[in-house]
């Protein structure tokens, strides 16, 4: 998962649309901002359990942002999307009785507070990477090349019959 931006995310493979959504990609400095879709927020939140249950992502139609939510009641996930637009500088929680918050943390801290806390903003460990890469750099005209190794091929393991090994 790379970072895009100053704290927003994108999946691998995911195609972003244009409008207020993707400007948000870059700008939005909350850390729990994902460029994924509702089905990949839903996969992020149930990888990264220990790392928070809440997430905001682009809007299905591009112009809106959507807050994600995964809790475990009972022993079963239960997982919920929640509409956030934005209306002049205002950004409004999109439900029966809309809430309307100031900024993008302000709906975080809606959804925080209003949950007595239940709902942590997800934050991944970015310290780490998550692929093996290293620099080599060529001696003669100094050119650096980021190289990524393949995984060393395991041996063929005979079958038990011809190794000669008896039950």
């Amino acid at each position: 998962m790379g970072k895009l931006g100053a704290g927003g995310r994108q999946a691998d493979g995911n195609r972003a649309g244009v409008g207020f959504a993707s400007l948000l990609c870059f700008l939005c400095p909350l850390s729990c901002f994902f460029r994924v879709s509702r089905t990949e927020a839903e996969a992020l939140l149930e990888k990264n359990e220990s790392c928070g249950n809440l997430l905001l992502r682009p809007g299905r139609d591009g112009k809106s942002v959507s807050v994600t939510t995964r809790q475990v009641v009972n022993g079963a996930a239960v997982l919920k999307h929640y509409k956030i637009n934005q209306h002049g500088k205002q950004y409004v929680i999109d439900v029966e009785n809309p809430y309307y918050c100031s900024s993008l943390a302000g709906v975080v801290e809606f959804f925080v507070k209003t949950s007595k806390h239940t709902l942590i903003p997800l934050q991944l460990d970015d310290s780490y990477a998550e692929t093996l890469e290293f620099v080599l750099t060529d001696n003669e005209n100094g050119e650096s090349t980021r190289m990524v190794p393949k995984p060393p091929r395991l041996p063929d393991i005979p079958p038990l019959s011809a190794r000669g090994d008896s039950a």
